[in-house]
């Protein structure tokens, strides 16, 4: 017997949109972003799905046009597990500022330390990170992840933006979760950006 499942959509979007292939050429992105920014989020997506009451399931896609050494941080591609939350997949992809990709970046080519810094106790609180180096700039990171949580309390959070002299393309909030979870939701903070919502119901 198939299940219905609602899923609640809100894209955050502006005037440019990507075709099907992405295209992650520097020129491409509108100078209105590119003035007085470090760096410009192309793409910041996270879908969300909720399986059940004790599993989650979250996969990111966060892609970042690093214009110098200040925007560095604005990658952010970083991920936290512990002994309720493993990491499926993680890579990330570089691009040069024409769009072509000049490196490929797998799970064994992250850093995997304890997230507790500077602790002498044992901790199972873990980050894997990438520490990149630029050859020049401006270059593009695309950051992909898969984390997988039997804590479903609540949602991880999603920031649009994150940084000071950081402007976002576009960015998308998906949420998937079965119709009689129970799933409650209040919005706030939205007034004044052009956002669009979706619901859909998903058949399993």
């Amino acid at each position: 017997m198939k299940n219905p499942f609602f899923a609640l959509f809100l894209f955050l979007t502006t005037l440019n949109f990507y075709a099907q292939k992405a295209n992650y050429t520097v020129a491409t992105i509108p100078d209105s972003l590119k003035q007085n920014a470090n760096a410009v989020v192309r793409l910041d997506q996270m879908d969300v799905n909720i399986v059940s009451q004790r599993s989650m399931i979250v996969k990111k896609q966060r892609v970042v046009t690093v214009l110098n050494d200040k925007g560095l941080s604005d990658i952010e591609a970083y991920e936290h597990y512990d002994k309720t939350t493993s990491i499926n997949s993680i890579e990330a992809i570089v691009y040069d500022a024409a769009g072509n990709e000049i490196k490929k970046i797998k799970r064994k080519d992250f850093r995997d330390q304890s997230a507790v810094s500077g602790s002498t106790l044992f901790s199972d609180n873990r980050v894997v990170y990438l520490n990149y180096t630029p050859v020049s700039y401006p270059f593009t990171i695309a950051y992909n992840c898969e984390t997988e949580t039997s804590n479903t309390a609540f949602l991880p959070r999603w920031y649009f933006i994150s940084d000071y002299n950081e402007s976002v393309e576009k960015c998308v909030l998906n949420v998937a979760f079965p119709s009689d979870l129970g799933f409650k939701k209040k919005e706030f903070q939205f007034a004044g950006f052009n956002i669009k919502k979706q619901r859909k119901l998903l058949q399993n």
